[in-house]
């Protein structure tokens, strides 16, 4: 089997196939060559971290003006549960959905991130240093 048939496929499960299509070659490239590295017990750390982590509870520890730019069809976190978490869990925070948009949308849609993040950021005030 060659490893389009393998390892893309293992990929897929995570980023769905119509997603991968749309990365330009570049970014195709690099994901390939990521999973060449072939190193299974780099995948089993991420995929523990991933299971071991509560973002619920570092979430609501943040008190400073948030945005979340979600993915409409986000298979991983869907994005109606993602809206209601984070109204109980970051009040202060606010949500922007992008049309088309997975859970990897800030690579797909990288101007659409950024038209959507840079008002939120130029109304911020940073604090005095």
């Amino acid at each position: 089997e060659s490893f389009d048939d393998v390892e893309l496929l293992w990929f897929f499960k995570l980023m769905e196939r119509r997603h991968f299509a749309r990365l330009d070659e570049d970014q195709q490239r690099l994901v390939a060559s990521i999973l060449r590295l072939k190193d299974t017990g780099f995948y089993r750390q991420v995929a523990a971290a991933l299971a071991s982590y509560d973002g619920i509870a570092d979430a609501s520890r943040i008190t400073m003006p948030s945005l979340l730019i979600i993915g409409d069809q986000d298979l991983l976190m869907p994005p109606s549960q993602t809206i209601a978490d984070m109204r109980v869990y970051i009040p202060h925070s606010r949500a922007e959905l992008i049309t088309d948009g997975g859970h990897d949308v800030s690579l797909l849609y990288p101007e659409r991130v950024l038209e959507r993040l840079t008002p939120f950021l130029s109304q911020q005030v940073l604090p005095s240093l």
